[in-house]
């Protein structure tokens, strides 16, 4: 997680970052675009009002 934060290499927006099966030697990383769902506006309102509830904000 640090890296995605840190490294120029993920200057990307709007994507997700994977690499593939980390577990195996060499993986590298490579960015995936936002499915549908997760970049839905409706969805990410209802993830946002759920989440300032949980914590006490809404």
């Amino acid at each position: 997680m640090a890296q995605v934060v840190a490294d120029a290499a993920f200057g990307a927006s709007g994507v997700h970052w994977s690499w593939g099966n980390r577990q195996k030697q060499g993986g590298k990383q490579f960015s995936q675009e936002l499915s549908d769902k997760a970049s839905n506006p409706e969805t990410a309102q209802g993830v946002w009002e759920e989440s300032m509830k949980l914590v006490g904000l809404a």
